[in-house]
């Protein structure tokens, strides 16, 4: 965005950038899952079949585990793990459900004054793309521990090869989001 106010251009970039990073956030949260063997997972219905061969594989069934929304996903690992508090959760909820499905309708094509709706919409844009980023590091840093946590178990530490300064960021939001 320059600095006048953003163009049609700038909210499309901004709204597909949006969208690829709540993906992201979503795939991290379900290949976590799937990466956990606990009888919590085993015992919930709608993970019992998602494991690492099901997400990656292209059949019927993996494309069934993968339908899984984000909503599922965060509101099982809140209250499993209660990593995010429950207004931020509920929030991010909303504003991803609005961005796929009445973004344009509500805050783009209905209204009076198009130039005074873009630097509103792309103002909301860029708050949910940075809160999809602090959620997604969140997931990371919970990841790490996992991966951590496994490698010590097996007496792998030695081979770990993840660098924790990469991560420090991911672990500050895990740790912040768990207070």
């Amino acid at each position: 965005m320059n600095d006048s106010r953003p163009t049609l251009a700038e909210i499309i970039a901004l709204t597909g950038s949006t969208l690829l990073q709540i993906q992201r956030t979503e795939f991290i949260i379900q290949g976590l899952i799937a990466h956990l063997k606990s009888d919590i997972l085993q015992n919930n219905k709608a993970f019992k079949n998602l494991t690492p061969l099901t997400f990656l594989s292209d059949n019927e069934e993996a494309k069934k585990c993968r339908r899984q929304t984000l909503g599922v996903l965060l509101e099982f690992f809140n209250k499993e793990v209660n990593l995010l508090n429950e207004r931020k959760l509920e929030t991010f909820l909303i504003n991803r459900n609005k961005l796929v499905h009445s973004f344009w309708r509500e805050e783009i094509s209905n209204r009076s004054n198009p130039s005074k709706n873009f630097e509103i919409a792309y103002i909301w844009l860029k708050n949910l793309h940075n809160e999809a980023i602090d959620i997604e590091k969140t997931f990371k840093g919970l990841l790490y521990i996992f991966i951590e946590t496994l490698a010590k178990k097996h007496n792998k530490s030695d081979e770990m090869q993840v660098s924790l300064q990469s991560l420090e960021g991911n672990l500050k939001n895990l740790f912040a989001a768990i207070k």
